[in-house]
């Protein structure tokens, strides 16, 4: 099928609320501004299937319109081509596959794929052609307007052509901080090529706002990722977002690339999966460990708790939290075989004083193992309060809201080695 003219200013077949049993294969569309425009008028059980469709220079290959208008729908596309052709699936649809595809992107200031369904994508090939002027391209526009969306990727090779490769994601899903509505909404990529150095993002995840989980396993592709493999876009501050156990990122050990960038944003170290902290490298991001002051000998820590007044039964539950805390520094000279470790729980309780219920935070030191110039150096934990400035108070009101706590612990000599890492025992 070749538009005439074929300029991208005409469609070929519109089908408003009459795709609930749509199938096209074995044809190729040359030039359209939409090849397929096509919704299902929401009619349960509808079902539409692309199979080996080709869509070639063409602003956008299948447009399903509107969560609305096409939300009772599986759409599949399978074995299908697209070759220089901007917008390839728009989908609104309750459930998307796309299996075993190959897609150019045409490098416009756009998405190759708008989401706004649960997706699966599972294997093909996705090659980048080089970025037109001033755009900023990505493969995935992540959207949810309906609930229960998620983003499934598995087995796929995101290339890097055409000048080094596009973010995979841009995400604009909000977590759902209400599981009672048994909804969440995931971004989940295993066993994938991820290459995305080919823009001025430099990450292959963006957020535009944080989904409940971010999941990365056994995948592969990261190179100079100067921003890190996670992201946020300028207008997005993850700091806004409140401390919550639904909301988790979690890159597993497979997931690297080189010491001398950050993984994520240095904000998002909260939400990783482990609650481990770590700083070994200069380059890493800040926020993790950090010296108190310059030449004080001391390192700080600061973490997220779920912060609940103990209103109800529930919430007294979560109240009482107790942490394994392992604390690491160097010596007070330059040897690198100066180190000492300490170990302690830190533990949170509720009770009254004359100022009336608060939640108290304590240390118990477990052990201390000294080292440094004569063994006389610790990394002990000094202090254990609310906030994140360099002080505070153990305690603070049943009422107080603040979900930062931090840790003070000595660390002699070079910062760079200090580190901590946490391990919840019980609540949190």
């Amino acid at each position: 099928m070749k538009a005439n003219p074929a300029d991208q200013s005409i469609k070929y077949f519109v089908g408003t609320g009459q795709g609930n049993r749509f199938e096209a294969r074995n044809l190729t569309f040359v030039g359209y501004s939409t090849a397929l425009e096509i919704s299902t008028a929401d009619v349960d059980v509808s079902m539409m299937e692309l199979n080996n469709v080709i869509f070639h220079m063409c602003k956008t290959g299948l447009d399903t319109i509107s969560f609305a208008a096409s939300r009772s729908t599986v759409l599949t596309v399978r074995n299908c081509i697209s070759w220089k052709t901007d917008l390839v699936i728009k989908s609104h649809c309750d459930m998307t596959l796309l299996d075993n595809c190959w897609m150019t992107h045409s490098g416009y200031n756009g998405p190759a794929i708008y989401n706004d369904s649960h997706l699966n994508i599972n294997g093909g090939i996705y090659v980048p052609l080089k970025a037109q002027t001033d755009a900023d391209p990505r493969w995935i526009d992540n959207y949810e307007t309906g609930g229960e969306h998620g983003l499934f990727i598995d087995g796929v090779r995101f290339g890097g052509e055409g000048g080094g490769g596009y973010p995979i994601v841009f995400n604009y899903v909000a977590a759902d901080l209400n599981l009672a509505n048994h909804e969440g909404n995931v971004i989940s990529i295993e066993n994938t090529h991820m290459v995305s150095v080919g823009t001025p993002r430099k990450s292959s995840i963006v957020l535009f706002n944080i989904p409940n989980r971010i999941s990365i396993r056994n995948s592969n592709g990261f190179k100079d990722l100067l921003k890190g493999i996670i992201s946020c876009d300028a207008a997005f501050d993850p700091d806004t977002i409140p401390h919550s156990p639904y909301i988790t990122i979690d890159l597993d050990e497979t997931v690297f690339h080189s010491p001398n960038f950050p993984t994520m944003d240095a904000r998002l170290a909260r939400f990783a999966a482990g609650r481990r902290f770590r700083k070994t490298f200069p380059a890493l991001p800040p926020g993790q460990v950090q010296a108190v002051s310059a030449g004080a000998g001391k390192a700080k820590v600061t973490f997220d708790v779920q912060q609940l007044n103990g209103a109800a039964y529930t919430d007294q539950r979560q109240l009482g939290f107790s942490l394994l805390v392992v604390t690491t520094a160097g010596g007070s000279d330059a040897d690198t075989g100066s180190k000492c470790v300490s170990t302690l729980v830190i533990t949170c309780t509720g009770g009254s004083t004359d100022a009336g219920v608060v939640k108290r935070l304590g240390i118990t030191m477990l052990s201390s193992q000294k080292g440094g110039p004569s063994f006389a150096d610790d990394a002990d934990i000094v202090s254990v309060h609310w906030g994140d400035s360099d002080s505070g108070s153990a305690d603070q009101a049943k009422s107080d809201t603040n979900t930062k706590v931090t840790v003070v612990f000595n660390a002699n000599g070079d910062m760079r080695v200090a580190a901590a890492a946490f391990t919840p025992l019980h609540g949190m």
